[in-house]
């Protein structure tokens, strides 16, 4: 088996961070919290005063893109597209530079620019009849991997176990990371097209649990529905360049025609958003745990505004 490695970009549809999913959550949450009390007490509940709801994903990759909503009134059977914002201004900056975003077909808002590595920047939203929502927050350095390989055991008549291992070379600073991937498939009769999966993963080293005990190593399930990438922190290789490995079980007689390992570098404000609904998630499971409340880094609003850098390699088998 031979393998070679190329730079080349998610497809659209798999990127990383996905405001319209946490979005849903926001509202969905103070819905059911509030449907429970609906029937059985007549009580006035109190109104909040107006209050702005921002999410943007920031990264050089990608176009940048920021959702802008009024939060939902208590008791309000409200949906996203009727919470959406269309009449707001929205200002991303960075150092000297200021761009004001322009309303998009979705209803979101493009910039103009994109974010540039390893800088901070700042997104401030004003609508008539809201206060000024501000946020900011950095783009990390774009991760760098290397010697990536990959081994395979055929475990039974139908599946085979692949090995990926690789080099990270960790920036100075506090990070985490995670790793995704996904395999590319033939067209068939249903996807007209090639397709794109996500593949779960699982790590062995104890690096992936890391700090992050409190969510079970971070299998998260935010970002690719069929195949949830792993987290981990740098707490143990602050700095320094270390060898990682993560492993994946496939159906051998559908191999992918290339698969691709995504490293994706993320602030705090990124990894601590995307946990709180990991936890949001696994509470609706079960009616007697403690609430998990949003994560949110927005003054005078809520929402969240961060940043990521991603690299990702090529796998083909041959």
């Amino acid at each position: 088996m031979s393998l070679s490695s190329r730079t080349s970009r998610v497809p659209p549809n798999q990127r990383t961070g996905s405001s319209g999913a946490a979005v849903f959550v926001v509202v969905t949450t103070s819905l059911l919290g509030l449907q429970g009390c609906k029937g059985f007490i007549d009580v006035d509940l109190p109104q909040r005063d107006p209050e702005l709801a921002v999410f943007a994903f920031a990264s050089p990759h990608d176009e940048l893109h920021v959702d802008v909503f009024r939060v939902a009134s208590a008791g309000e059977a409200a949906t996203i597209e009727s919470l959406r914002i269309n009449d707001a201004t929205v200002v991303f900056s960075r150092g000297d530079m200021v761009d004001t975003l322009s309303l998009s077909a979705d209803g979101g808002y493009v910039a103009n620019v994109r974010p540039t590595y390893s800088e901070r920047f700042e997104i401030r939203v004003v609508a008539p009849g809201y206060p000024a929502a501000t946020a900011a927050s950095a783009i990390p350095d774009r991760p760098s991997i290397s010697g990536v390989d990959v081994s395979a055991v055929r475990n039974d008549e139908e599946w085979i176990d692949y090995g990926v291992s690789f080099t990270l070379d960790d920036m100075p600073g506090p990070t985490v990371y995670s790793v995704g991937a996904y395999t590319q498939r033939p067209p068939n009769e249903q996807t007209q097209g090639v397709e794109w999966t996500g593949v779960f993963l699982t790590g062995t080293d104890p690096v992936f649990r890391t700090e992050l005990a409190d969510v079970g190593a971070l299998q998260l399930e935010v970002t690719i529905p069929s195949g949830s990438p792993l987290y981990l922190s740098d707490a143990t290789f602050d700095g320094e360049r270390t060898d990682l490995a993560v492993e994946t079980r496939l159906y051998f007689r559908q191999p992918p025609l290339e698969a691709r390992l995504v490293v994706t570098a993320m602030d705090a404000d990124y990894f601590e958003y995307h946990k709180a609904l990991e936890l949001q998630r696994r509470n609706l499971e079960d009616p007697f745990a403690e609430p998990v409340a949003l994560y949110s880094n927005v003054i005078g609003g809520q929402g969240v505004v961060a940043g990521y850098a991603r690299e990702e390699t090529s796998i083909v088998f041959q």
